[in-house]
């Protein structure tokens, strides 16, 4: 089950997110018990508690489970990860993604993080001595698969903690991410507490096996259930986790031929670009390189960090700034040709002289003799050019991806029109009242089918 592959329509199977997201949880309920004291602030007549402050190392299923359940109870939260694609998921749950001076990208191949350089090291450590003089609970969430657990809380960071502080080590199971974790004991050094727990999911047994049988339901599912089963090999979900068939060792699976990747195009930017060097490709070694422990698999409490993966030769990676796109939008829009710039350049000199015209040179638009049916129509068409004008500039920037979601919410807000529907249908009866009439049925279309079309958009990323 540990081999069911990343992909979408795998997420059903794969017991490793269910197990890590019961050990982050796990791991909250354990610090809690420990630590003392309350996750949330209070204020009562006999003083003030501060909430207590929690570091998570890690920004996998298991660090951001931890991170829900520790904001749930009350607590300020701040996660670290070597993945910059982590930062909005941190974010999105409440919790303060902490980074170091150096601009190094973590990511690497099949979501684990890659090796980090000596210097962006030596400031991640300076960062988790900083915090341990603050923080009351630390979270920590490295394993390398088939690999010792990297060492990430060292004594001294320990020894800055302050008495009673609470360590939990969610890969105390490979020798832990902390120096003087225990390995399924509770160890105690100087006030501070090592939880180094082995077993933390079968601490909620119930919701453990009732989640990993899920998932092996969904995998006999996926083999065509008991009516049509049949093991797939072409079957991308199935194929990496059969070991054995028919006697024969099926393990481990093929790889398929990765893509080529797509060489890098220089963009265009009206500011500085930074510029982050990739290592060169070198021999793994084990022993003389230091592997950075904080990218943590987006599935497990630890698959994650570090892991050695293969890389491309040295090149740079152009990161454009954040000026060079126009603000909420994607890609901007190609340039215009010259033909057409001047075709609107016309245009609009003409529409500038037909408004001056009305405004300046029509009878009953202005002076004493000025009739209020012709200065109402110059206004509404002022108005109107106008809408125009800012309606273009606004949906012209828009990324093609978004125009679907914009324009089910434009249809719905645009239902304003009934109104005035509604108001023109007071009359009496008449060609204006069929108008009006039409008007409000067409508007009350765009209401119901733009909420409509935004529910089912805005239902696919709720869970």
């Amino acid at each position: 089950m540990d081999q069911v592959p990343r992909i979408s329509r795998a997420q059903k199977m794969d017991a490793l997110s269910s197990m890590a997201n019961i050990a982050g949880y796990r791991a909250v309920v354990e610090a809690a018990n420990r630590f003392g004291s309350f996750f949330t602030g209070q204020f009562t007549a006999a003083g003030k508690v501060p909430p207590a402050k929690v570091l998570i190392i890690g920004g996998g299923v298991a660090g951001l489970a931890a991170l829900g359940a520790a904001k749930g109870l009350g607590a300020i939260v701040r996660a670290f990860d070597v993945r910059p694609s982590v930062e909005d998921q941190v974010k999105s749950l409440g919790g303060e993604f902490l980074t170091v001076s150096i601009q190094e990208s973590g990511e690497g191949q099949g979501g684990y993080a890659r090796e980090m350089s000596k210097e962006f090291l030596e400031a991640e450590y300076a960062l988790f001595r900083a915090q341990a003089r603050e923080v009351d609970i630390v979270i920590t969430t490295a394993l390398i698969p088939g690999r010792p657990a990297p060492k990430l809380w060292f004594t001294d960071m320990v020894e800055l903690m302050k008495p009673g502080s609470v360590i939990v080590d969610l890969a105390a199971e490979k020798g832990g991410n902390c120096e003087l974790t225990q390995p399924g004991e509770v160890a105690v050094h100087k006030g501070v507490t090592i939880v180094g727990y082995t077993d933390l999911a079968s601490r909620m047994a119930h919701v453990a096996s009732d989640m990993y049988g899920t998932n092996l339901a969904h995998l006999l599912d996926e083999m065509g259930g008991a009516k049509g089963y049949k093991i797939n090999h072409d079957n991308d979900a199935v194929r990496p986790a059969l070991v054995l068939e028919l006697g024969e060792k099926r393990w481990p699976a093929p790889r398929k031929p990765e893509a080529p990747r797509p060489e890098a195009r220089p963009a265009k930017a009206s500011g500085p670009i930074a510029v982050v060097a990739r290592p060169a490709e070198a021999k793994p070694d084990a022993s003389a390189r230091p592997i950075d422990p904080t990218g943590v698999d987006p599935r497990s409490a630890g698959r994650a960090v570090g892991v050695p993966t293969p890389r491309d030769p040295a090149s740079p990676i152009a990161i454009a700034p954040e000026k060079s796109r126009p603000h909420g939008h994607g890609a901007p829009s190609a340039a215009p040709s010259r033909g057409t710039g001047i075709a609107m350049v016309v245009i609009g000199l003409a529409l500038a002289c037909v408004w001056a015209y009305l405004r300046f040179g029509r009878p009953g638009v202005a002076g004493a003799d000025a009739s209020p049916p012709a200065v109402a129509l110059l206004q509404h068409i002022t108005v109107f050019v106008m809408a125009v004008f800012v309606g273009f500039q606004v949906v012209w920037n828009v990324t093609p991806a978004l125009h679907t979601p914009l324009m089910s919410v434009t249809n719905a807000i645009s239902g304003i029109i009934v109104v005035g529907g509604l108001i023109g249908s007071t009359g009496p009866l008449g060609a204006s009242v069929g108008v009006a009439v039409v008007a409000t049925l067409f508007a009350t279309i765009n209401i119901a089918g733009g909420f409509l079309v935004t529910r089912r958009m805005l239902a696919m990323f709720r869970k």
